[in-house]
């Protein structure tokens, strides 16, 4: 292919320089030969395009590794998308406990309609998912269809967590106490916002005069 291109090129210029003269300027042989011999070092500049790649940052989606004697416990719910069986919920509470090594006990409990309201709870369990490093389980209730259940964000001291599930429509953070940092609540809205959860619809618990 170049050295078509190149043959192409040659004959160009000489058909240009002969255009260009008169009769009595036609170009002496020798002339025509330096000609040809400076074009020869010609080569086919590179028109391939190169499109610009967009750079994809990708998260993990969920963290490492969960210890599950350090999980569990008593964890207060300081913010969430509210979910169906919630309705009405205030003072919520989760407490898990480990029965067997894939499997750990889940009690809910909350107060209904007011702080002081008649306590709610409802009992299930969470199958941990293999090859997830204990982060990734899935809670069912009543032996129903387990719902995920994801560890998403967690304190290296186990003080906080975040939850989330895989369509990104369920969404906690829970604390090992009632009252919670707001700058610290704000950040983990905005930092899961970034990355898919719709953190406006983000309702915080009521969790004063429980």
């Amino acid at each position: 292919m170049k050295t078509t291109i190149a043959h192409f090129v040659i004959t160009a210029v000489i058909l240009i320089a002969l255009a260009s003269c008169t009769k009595e300027e036609v170009p002496a042989e020798e002339d025509i030969i330096d000609v040809v011999q400076d074009t020869t070092t010609v080569t086919p500049t590179d028109t391939t395009t190169v499109e610009p790649t967009d750079t994809i940052v990708t998260f993990s989606e969920t963290v490492d590794t969960v210890i599950i004697s350090q999980y569990a416990g008593l964890w207060y719910e300081i913010g969430s998308i509210p979910q169906i069986f919630q309705t009405g919920c205030n003072c919520t509470t989760a407490e898990y406990a480990a029965i067997s090594e894939n499997v750990i006990s889940v009690t809910n409990a909350c107060n209904l309609f007011s702080a002081n309201g008649f306590e709610n709870r409802i009992e299930g369990t969470a199958t941990i998912v293999p090859n997830s490093g204990n982060a990734k389980l899935l809670v069912s209730f009543f032996g129903g269809a387990g719902s995920d259940y994801w560890i998403i964000d967690l304190e290296p001291n186990y003080q906080w967590a975040v939850v989330g599930s895989g369509d990104k429509q369920s969404f906690w953070i829970l604390s090992r106490t009632p009252t919670f940092d707001q700058t610290l609540y704000d950040s983990l809205l905005t930092k899961w916002g970034d990355r898919g959860y719709d953190v406006s619809r983000v309702v915080q618990t009521t969790q004063a005069g429980c």
